[in-house]
């Protein structure tokens, strides 16, 4: 399974767990990713749904620690929540079966 379509295979999931922390990490990650692709007048490889995920978790992380900053420590957590969610897709391997 490609990359794309695990993704797409977690999304649906997650909203139908009700998942909400991770259906909007999901979220945010295919939306980054069809964005990009948007950009670039192309179809992204796997290398390059794995940088536009990088890219997300340095957001997300440079985001929690602002927050921490601020005093704002339960939106601090959601966020590293967020990008814990979102380094499941750098590079471990596709899980088979439900």
């Amino acid at each position: 399974m490609d990359l794309h379509q695990r993704i797409d295979d977690d999304l649906r999931r997650a909203a139908a767990a009700k998942d909400a922390r991770r259906l909007a990490a999901l979220r945010s990650l295919s939306s980054a990713v069809k964005y990009r692709e948007i950009e670039l007048a192309a179809q992204l490889d796997e290398t390059q749904v794995k940088t536009v995920t990088e890219e997300l978790i340095h957001a997300r992380k440079g985001a929690a620690e602002r927050l921490r900053a601020e005093g704002g420590e339960a939106a601090a957590e959601a966020q590293d929540a967020e990008a814990k969610v979102l380094e499941d897709y750098l590079g471990a391997p596709a899980k088979t079966g439900s």
